[in-house]
């Protein structure tokens, strides 16, 4: 996605090369956010933000345990489209935002203007909430300001305007309307990136920083998972020993030692043999004792 980002930010590129690029863009984005909803271990999600916190028992107590964070790529149950559009001449402009699916904290919704600049607004826990709720008196702020290439726009802002439903506004004179497009819900580190796109030498330059950051991201969760592998491998050793260990001790309480136990064997049968030789020459001196009385 880099190589095309940079790539498509070349003005040696046609509006049809640029679309054609963006295509391939898009299709990379979407596998990354389908990766992150599909990898599974032990038939549970590990990259969709649900496993950040998962503890291993390494021990025999209840504290003994290893908590270990896999990330969070991002898996959006939510997506949001243009319904409803109103403009006038020297008016404000609006664009009806309504959300298919539940959003939630930490959710970039990221929008294009004119087909041109990207918006976005990044939910807040409390921002979620008013929306699900239709809460209109939560205010929205917009994280990445964007407006329009006709007329001469003023500031856009944001607002919820029902149930599931916000409104962005701006105004712009010479009676141009604003046009917001490409509507999408992204969430963990694929959020921006999931609102990005390279149509555009400006856009695939924003596009570009997007990646950075986010292989950024993905470098520190690798080492972070790279880091818990090894403290859990070391815990398997070191369990593992534990258990030869405590084999070790239980073998000299109850097994027995074969070079002591065969020595004893030996002893008690001498023992028991000269016995039996001893007894066997009593009874022959009786026997003769009894011949001479009898003669």
């Amino acid at each position: 996605m880099r190589e095309l980002a940079v790539q498509a930010i070349s003005d040696s590129n046609t509006s049809a090369d640029r679309t054609a690029l963006n295509n391939e863009y898009k299709q990379l984005s979407a596998e990354v956010q389908r990766v992150a909803e599909n990898t599974q271990w032990n038939g549970t999600n590990i990259l969709d933000g649900g496993r950040t916190s998962t503890t291993f028992q390494i021990g025999a107590n209840a504290s003994q345990t290893i908590a270990v964070n896999f990330g969070d790529l991002g898996s959006n149950d939510a997506s949001g489209s243009v319904t409803a559009t109103t403009s006038a001449t020297d008016a404000a402009h609006t664009s009806v935002i309504t959300f298919t699916g539940t959003v939630a904290s930490g959710d970039v919704i990221s929008y294009k203007v004119d087909d041109t600049n990207f918006g976005a607004i990044t939910l807040t826990a409390d921002d979620a909430a008013a929306i699900a709720a239709g809460t209109t008196s939560e205010a929205l702020t917009i994280s990445t300001a964007a407006k329009g290439t006709t007329g001469n726009a003023t500031a856009v802002t944001a607002a919820i305007t029902a149930a599931g439903k916000i409104t962005i506004t701006s105004t712009e004179g010479n009676g141009k309307a604003q046009t917001i497009t490409d509507v999408t819900v992204s969430r963990g580190t694929h959020a921006p990136v999931g609102g990005s796109d390279i149509k555009s030498s400006a856009s695939a330059a924003t596009a570009l920083g997007v990646l950075d950051t986010a292989i950024e991201g993905i470098n520190s969760t690798r080492a972070s998972l790279g880091a818990s592998m090894s403290r859990l491998e070391f815990a398997s050793d070191n369990l593992q020993n534990v258990a030869q260990n405590s084999s070790a001790a239980r073998s000299r309480v109850l097994d027995a030692d074969y070079a002591s136990e065969t020595t004893e064997l030996a002893r008690t049968q001498i023992i028991q043999q000269a016995a039996t030789a001893m007894l066997a020459q009593a009874n022959q001196s009786q026997q003769q004792v009894l011949a001479l009385l009898k003669s």
